[in-house]
């Protein structure tokens, strides 16, 4: 990708996170008021995949974003992208303010709780590093960012975007947006199960239960 060659990183390895709703490992669809969330996040294909296709079907939870092609920080959603944090933190905060007007949907203004797995694989590939620099020209304004991930995404070489978590706090977790499935692998750590919790359109954090 022209002009963007001095930004780019080897990551071997590292590991990342990403919370899921726990509908994904066992298979079991809540009949709380969070079921519109766990079905918002549920493992789906989307209508003009083709469904028979067994490389995409057995694709484990980790990877379940790349099944879906809906619109992102760096996808318009015509093409699927993962999204990893470097910190179990950074992914539970996240998970938990993005969320909040789907649980709002599905509990009202009232007290609201959900389970959640969080899922550890170690990340590989050559990214596009834009995390220690958030005044960088292609990133403003915030509009741009999805032209900019398509861009990104059409460099056979480039493997995916590291970004810092936000633009407004200093000492973000780094997050890898991850255009190819090889670029994660699962790795072999149990998984943390954590409760979240909302009161009055309030995310108001987690609590670690049990592993699986």
């Amino acid at each position: 990708m022209a002009g963007h060659a001095a930004d780019t990183v080897i990551v071997n390895a590292r590991k990342a996170y990403r919370v899921i709703a726990l509908c994904l490992l066992n298979d079991s669809y809540s009949d709380s008021v969070t079921k519109v969330v766990e079905g918002y996040v549920r493992h789906s294909f989307p209508g003009h995949w083709a469904t028979t296709d067994k490389a995409a079907e057995t694709l484990p939870a980790s990877h379940s974003q790349f099944l879906l092609n809906e619109p992102s920080m760096f996808s318009d959603g015509s093409f699927p992208i993962g999204y990893f944090c470097e910190k179990p933190e950074g992914a539970l905060d996240e998970f938990g303010e993005r969320i909040i007007d789907l649980i709002i949907l599905g509990a009202g203004n009232g007290v609201a709780s959900m389970e959640v797995a969080i899922i550890e694989v170690e990340v590989s590939g050559r990214f596009i590093d834009i995390s220690g620099d958030k005044e960088k020209d292609h990133l403003d304004p915030m509009e741009d960012w999805q032209d900019f991930g398509k861009l990104a995404r059409s460099d056979k070489d480039i493997d995916g975007v590291m970004f810092s978590g936000s633009v407004y706090e200093e000492d973000d977790p780094i997050w890898y947006a991850a255009f190819a499935v090889d670029a994660i692998i699962l790795s072999d750590e149990p998984n943390a199960i954590y409760q979240l919790k909302w009161d009055q359109g309030e995310f108001l954090g987690y609590t670690e239960t049990t592993s699986l």
